[in-house]
């Protein structure tokens, strides 16, 4: 078995977990040929590609849509089987897209609603020329998006959804992050064929790089980028009276810097790190010198379909770390308050959970010593990778049987 894994983005986090984790277990274990290939590739024309294919079993590829993307895959989805002669078939491949966000319900006030935006905050769908408002701090209203001005354009996007929705519909199958982004996807579009694929963690992958630890601070790291203003500004009211009440406390943020921030925590208790390219994103994390992370998210559609993602990486390191996130999916979903992290309901909760793991690290090292043996038990791609094969596998053979029915009727 041959398997094209699709790559048309750079190297990323959706990438490394979508695309390069899954097929380096593949070829680690001998579960199939796995190669990583780009259109170019492929071939110049429909043609080239199609001819290039016959000889794989498989193309996966992450979210994408657009005209000429579907017009391809209709194309193989219609192209024949090649007979070889002695009982030796060509099959076209199979088509297999995965997919990790909920594009349908993109909040505004993360920047891809440029270009995938079509939903007011209340999630009711924007009419062309309607403009959304965001409230400053000084109560100035503010226009943050306005249909026709600075790229935005509704009908656009509208379409841009409706072309990835094509897309889903037209593969042989659709996997997902998160259990419930297969279900919604599922229940939306009515596809057939689905399967919640997790990101997944390699152990081996985070280096293991000592580091003198700061004495007499307690480093709390909050990572993220603009897309994370609401779920970050959402913990602005406890910063300050935290941050004052706990000296020995230095706030780590790592990632986008917003205005507020400087205004709640004091610059000697305040850590700024650059964001770096991704192929330094794990070498920069094992080197931070945090002993526990906060995760806040703002409960809505989209962010209930994410991957736990920060539980999993502050866990997978070689001296683990815990989170202390919000009460909601996907965090709620996956970790046992008080065993493997903490969890907050409101800001009360928060801060109470805060102070004990500011004042007890033995709590913290229990606590993160519980979350990496869960990622061992449920998120190894070890273990998760060979039953999104068997898949892979089922689909495949499902495709190619149909096809060859075609083929002799």
């Amino acid at each position: 078995m041959h398997l094209y894994f699709l790559t048309h983005h750079k190297r990323s986090a959706i990438m490394y977990y979508r695309s390069e984790l899954p097929q380096r277990i593949i070829n680690r274990i001998g579960l199939a040929r796995a190669d990583t290939v780009t259109w170019q590739d492929l071939g110049l024309t429909p043609n080239e590609r199609i001819k290039n294919m016959m000889n794989s079993s498989a193309l996966l590829f992450y979210t994408a849509g657009g005209k000429h993307l579907i017009e391809f895959i209709k194309q193989l989805r219609k192209h024949p089987i090649e007979d070889l002669g002695a009982g030796r078939f060509a099959f076209p491949p199979a088509i297999l897209e995965d997919c990790d966000d909920n594009t349908h319900y993109v909040n505004p006030l993360n920047p891809a609603f440029g270009w995938l935006g079509t939903r007011n905050y209340d999630g009711t769908v924007l009419k062309p020329g309607e403009t959304l408002w965001i409230v400053k701090e000084d109560g100035e209203k503010f226009p943050i998006w306005e249909d026709g001005k600075a790229g935005f354009n509704v009908r656009e996007n509208v379409k841009k959804i409706r072309s990835l929705d094509t897309s889903y519909r037209n593969a042989q199958g659709v996997s997902f992050a998160t259990a419930r982004l297969k279900d919604y996807y599922t229940r939306a579009l009515g596809l057939k064929n689905t399967y919640h694929f997790p990101n997944s963690v390699l152990f081996e992958d985070y280096p293991d790089i000592r580091t003198l630890k700061t004495r007499g601070q307690v480093r709390v790291l909050w990572q993220g980028g603009d897309s994370h203003y609401g779920d970050w500004y959402s913990l602005r009211p406890v910063l300050k009276p935290l941050t004052k009440r706990f000296p020995e406390v230095r706030w780590l943020i790592w990632g986008a810097v917003f205005p507020f921030v400087h205004k709640e925590i004091p610059e000697g208790q305040l850590v700024i790190e650059d964001w770096l390219p991704y192929d330094a994103y794990k070498i920069r994390l094992a080197t931070l010198d945090f002993d526990f992370a906060v995760a806040p998210l703002v409960p809505n559609i989209f962010n209930e379909a994410k991957s736990a993602i920060k539980f999993y990486e502050a866990a997978a390191l070689p001296r683990p770390r815990c989170v202390l996130a919000a009460r909601t999916p996907p965090y709620s979903d996956e970790i046992v308050d008080g065993e493997t992290g903490m969890l907050y309901g409101d800001l009360a909760e928060f801060e109470s959970k805060f102070e004990a793991l500011v004042r007890d690290r033995a709590l913290r090292e229990r606590l993160a010593a519980n979350a990496k043996d869960w990622l061992a038990e449920n998120r190894l791609a070890s273990k998760t990778v060979p039953k999104y094969f068997e898949w892979i596998s089922e689909t495949i053979a499902a495709w190619q049987k149909l096809k060859r029915k075609l083929h002799v009727n």
